[in-house]
């Protein structure tokens, strides 16, 4: 935001880097005799482009992917939180806990129980799978209980947890950048781009 430079933060191994200039040139000719001769080449321009393949997918290096960031999302413990699934179908799995600000949903969840149409679920095992650390619900393709477009009510309990979300926003990235070489043989080099963007592929 400043253009003042942080820390220097460790992208990971990086396999591969190739870096590119592209010259844009202008050319004179000279027209004095019959067959135009070339006789003077100006650089105007020189882009320089590169590559990095970098193979270590940590939370920062996913943010930067997606253009984004990467952000601690604490979950507080709550009881008897109720939600229904409207016209649940068989072979489906269920979110618990999506809302505009956690579309991801709910994590760690336990003391699960389910209603259908008001009237508790017998057999959940055969029924439904519940994937209680991910706080998912699915609907087992043969449930003998539960017809298609029923609607589930499910009543829930939700540990206090945290964990890290990748939240793309579009920014660019910008910032210095610099690769430290370790050859077992031979020089090593290192190159250093004071002010470079960042286009992920």
């Amino acid at each position: 935001v400043t253009g003042a430079m942080g820390g220097e933060r460790y992208l990971g191994n990086t396999p591969a880097a190739n870096l590119t200039a592209e010259e844009e040139k202008l050319e004179h000719f000279s027209s004095d005799r019959g067959i135009r001769i070339k006789d003077k080449v100006v650089t105007l321009q020189v882009n320089y482009t590169g590559t990095l393949e970098v193979d270590n997918i940590d939370y920062d290096n996913v943010a930067l992917f997606f253009s984004g960031s990467s952000e601690p999302m604490a979950q507080t413990a709550q009881t008897g939180k109720s939600e229904t699934l409207l016209n649940v179908q068989r072979n489906r799995h269920y979110q618990l806990g999506k809302t505009d600000l956690t579309p991801t949903g709910v994590r760690h969840v336990h003391t699960v129980t389910i209603q259908i149409e008001g009237v508790p679920l017998a057999n959940m095992g055969q029924n439904v799978e519940i994937d209680l650390e991910k706080g998912r619900i699915y609907i087992e393709p043969d449930a003998p209980d539960i017809t298609p477009g029923a609607n589930l009510t499910v009543t829930y309990s939700v540990a206090a947890s945290s964990r890290t979300v990748v939240v793309g926003r579009g920014d660019e990235i910008r910032g210095a950048l610099r690769f430290i070489s370790a050859n077992p043989v031979g020089s090593n080099k290192d190159y250093y781009w004071p002010y470079v963007k960042i286009t992920p592929n």
